[in-house]
């Protein structure tokens, strides 16, 4: 009998109820069956929880769920590996769903391969029309500002979490970039499935937040940055392409709306992704 190690997927939600159907079939229709699913729950006040239970039978008592308040996105992230009794844990959020044969795709990479983290490409999804752009990912590098990281896409060895740490919560915003920094400067190992294994629903949320609402996101990533060590030059080109990606956005925005910025984002797609 082959090797078939315990996935763990973690889903945190909030008030979710509109979008978490897409999530939870997403992982109940996975090829591959030797999954559990662990949902971590903020306290919703809608029907999400309601329709956790409904889907409850479905993983026939492989699904476990806990409703309560916590401190932001990454705590619940943190409570979620905590419960996980996988070897392999892979984090889904409540917006975005994975493709169909994702989990054995990196399953079966890191049964040839000795990596200690296994990720792919991810799919941009515009909901007002459906299409989707991919996103290729790399964490090839040990230059900080050459990563790509599409965190939908990311399955970790539990054992790296236990060895390394989990989300730091100090940082509310951009603590999975504080964690790819931690790995990638403690040699861990990445393996790339070159293929789209999820995808992630745009909401055009950070771009319409205000210009002050940006630079505070700004400094806590130059924070991040900063106590992680990562080389001035780095961080000075990180932060300056972001900052600059998101005036574009929020200027396109505000001036010409959302649908003339969607169709810009596909005629760029076009360009750069030729059939």
């Amino acid at each position: 009998m082959g090797y078939n190690p315990l996935v763990s997927i973690i889903t945190v939600c909030y008030n979710s109820e509109k979008n978490i159907r897409d999530t939870i079939e997403s992982v109940l229709n996975q090829s591959y069956d030797n999954i559990e699913y662990v949902i971590v729950d903020g306290g919703s006040t809608d029907n999400t929880i309601n329709i956790i239970k409904e889907y409850e039978p479905s993983f026939k008592e492989k699904m476990r769920w806990v409703s309560e308040p916590d401190e932001g996105i990454y705590d619940a992230m943190n409570k979620g590996i905590d419960l996980a009794n996988g070897e392999i844990i892979g984090i889904i959020n409540s917006d975005d769903w994975y493709e169909i044969c994702a989990v054995e795709k990196v399953v079966d990479k890191f049964k040839e391969s000795d990596a200690d983290v296994v990720y792919g490409d991810l799919y941009k999804v515009i909901p007002e029309t459906s299409e989707r752009y991919i996103r290729t990912g790399d964490l090839s590098h040990k230059k900080i500002s050459k990563i790509r990281l599409n965190h939908p896409t990311l399955f970790v060895k539990k054992g790296i979490y236990d060895k390394l740490g989990v989300f730091n919560t100090n940082y509310p915003v951009s603590a999975d970039l504080d964690l790819i920094i931690r790995f990638l400067y403690h040699d861990v190992s990445f393996v790339r499935v070159p293929a789209a294994l999820a995808n992630f629903r745009l909401g055009g949320i950070s771009s319409e937040k205000s210009i002050i609402f940006q630079l505070h996101r700004l400094s806590r990533k130059y924070k991040i940055l900063r106590n992680n060590k990562v080389p001035y030059h780095e961080t000075i080109y990180l932060i300056s392409t972001t900052l600059m990606s998101s005036l574009r956005d929020y200027f396109i925005l505000k001036v010409f709306g959302r649908n003339f910025f969607n169709r810009l984002r596909n005629i760029r797609y076009n360009i750069f992704n030729p059939p």
